[in-house]
């Protein structure tokens, strides 16, 4: 008979799969593109990142997850995937320089692995909303997952939960794709999304945490 805790570890390993294998990557900005070809575009600066405390983890953030358009972006590559440029010497990560349409935008989720571990964050969290306007540059913030470093029974050192803040880390972000994608230079607006832990919820409800579940 199959245990109550495996159907759940299970059904948890399939959501997150079944979410990011229902999105694209976000379309970034040719890096070769001219001042004129991204004049009229809709531009958005985001970066993503994680803690260094663990090899071989990665932070998957959802824009407009649940529709057409649905887009991710991370904060490095998962198992088998494309290896992602790291931007920072303190942290894993990466500067984004999005096209996106333009119009109303949010994240709606996020979700973390490492090795066969997978985590998603405690269900009724905010959705972290901005707007991409045509003919604009616009900086919105960092998204960092933390991990919660506890001991195994051999003593090993592993994760058993995650969080996720937004911070202002536009000084050194603007600089990052600035340097990537000359075109933008000069023209950015910050605009953050609100800082601090990602979906501050009720007392009685855990802010933004979640615990992590096997794989098989």
């Amino acid at each position: 008979m199959i245990s109550r805790p495996f159907i759940r570890r299970l059904a948890a390993v399939l959501a997150a799969a079944a979410l990011a294998g229902c999105v694209a990557n976000a379309t970034v900005v040719d890096r070769h593109a001219t001042p004129g070809q991204a004049q009229d575009k809709a531009i958005v600066i985001v970066s993503v990142s994680q803690d260094r405390t663990l090899s071989g983890a990665s932070a998957r953030f959802f824009i407009d997850g649940g529709s057409p358009d649905a887009v991710k972006i991370s904060s490095a590559a998962g198992h088998m995937e494309i290896p992602i440029r790291n931007h920072f010497r303190d942290k894993y990560g990466h500067v984004y320089v999005l096209e996106l349409p333009p119009g109303h935008h949010r994240f709606t989720s996020w979700s973390a692995s490492w090795r066969n571990f997978y985590i998603n964050p405690v269900k009724g969290q905010v959705p972290l909303e901005f707007d991409a306007v045509g003919g604009e540059v616009v900086y919105i913030g960092n998204l960092h997952a933390s991990w919660v470093i506890g001991k195994a029974l051999l003593g090993n050192r592993v994760p058993y939960s995650a969080q996720v803040a937004v911070n202002n880390n536009s000084s050194a972000d603007l600089a990052i794709a600035e340097r990537d994608i000359p075109a933008i230079a000069g023209r950015a607006r910050v605009a953050l999304l609100p800082l601090g832990p990602w979906g501050k919820l009720p007392p009685s409800i855990p802010v933004q945490e979640g615990e992590w579940s096997e794989g098989n």
